[in-house]
């Protein structure tokens, strides 16, 4: 995989790139770039697609560079696959990348052929939305931001163990935690209502011992059921990033949806949205 940059509608754009194939978007979640969220198993994917993972402006460097909303973001891949000359692609984003992904497919239906998330959640309004906009209120989330998702605290939760964390990921946490929230705290607050449903094929993928709130399996799997044709697949000894902490049985599964075989995933019927992983 090779680092380089194009110049998009919306300014230059970093991505790394490799392979030969169908094209395949790689959107990393919100603790590091694209190396960390993604090296473990690009190389892979690589073997039978043109693998190009976007590096997301100001998410956890250089934060002036940051965004404002979830658009913006769908924006930038959208670009970038547009520079590249690429549409029907398949889009596997984590975390915040997965909810990156879904605001990119709702947005630019003629780019996504197929929409992946991995332990990630479409975009959604705040609850209290404007209570959340006065000082105050807004201090008191970014505490609970920081504390629940941008501090050392999750290498326990997050991780099926901690001795898997990527060492960017270790750094950024424990260094600009603080920084990271607030990003964050700006593209949630930026979604003004829930959103709709992407016309693309959707599948979700798990880390089974995802341990973050709201984030664990069953909630994965609720989100699942939501979505009525899509599948759900779970990797195990995993947590938030299961590409990287197992990505053999992470590989294995992406093989099995992006050559569409439903054998091997999991049902998710209404009735057993929040059945225990």
């Amino acid at each position: 995989m090779k680092l380089t940059d194009v110049m998009t509608a919306s300014g230059s754009r970093g991505y790394w790139i490799g392979g030969q194939g169908s094209p395949v978007l790689l959107i990393h979640g919100g603790w590091a770039g694209a190396e960390a969220h993604w090296g473990a198993v690009w190389l892979h994917l690589a073997k039978q697609h043109a693998v190009i993972a976007i590096e997301l402006p100001g998410i956890w460097s250089d934060f002036g560079g940051s965004l404002a909303s979830y658009h913006d973001y769908a924006g930038a891949c959208a670009d970038l696959l547009t520079a590249l000359e690429l549409r029907d692609v398949a889009v596997i984003g984590n975390s915040l990348g997965a909810s990156v992904g879904w605001q990119l497919a709702l947005d630019r239906a003629d780019l996504v052929r197929h929409l992946i998330m991995v332990n990630g959640f479409p975009p959604y309004q705040l609850p209290m939305r404007k209570v959340l906009g006065i000082w105050p209120f807004r201090s008191l989330a970014l505490r609970s931001i920081v504390a629940n998702f941008y501090s050392p605290a999750v290498f326990k939760t997050a991780f099926f163990s901690p001795i898997n964390v990527p060492e960017a990921v270790r750094v950024s946490l424990s260094e600009s935690g603080t920084e990271m929230a607030k990003v964050m705290f700006r593209i949630i607050y930026s979604a003004t209502k829930t959103s709709g449903r992407p016309s693309s094929k959707i599948d979700f993928v798990w880390g089974e011992q995802d341990a973050l709130p709201n984030m664990k399996i069953a909630d994965g799997r609720r989100f699942c059921s939501a979505n009525p044709d899509s599948r759900m697949f779970s990797v195990p000894k995993a947590g938030h990033l299961p590409q990287v902490e197992n990505p053999r049985a992470f590989v294995a599964v992406i093989d099995r949806v992006l050559a569409d075989n439903a054998e091997a995933a999991e049902t998710a019927p209404l009735g057993e949205a929040h059945r225990p992983g």
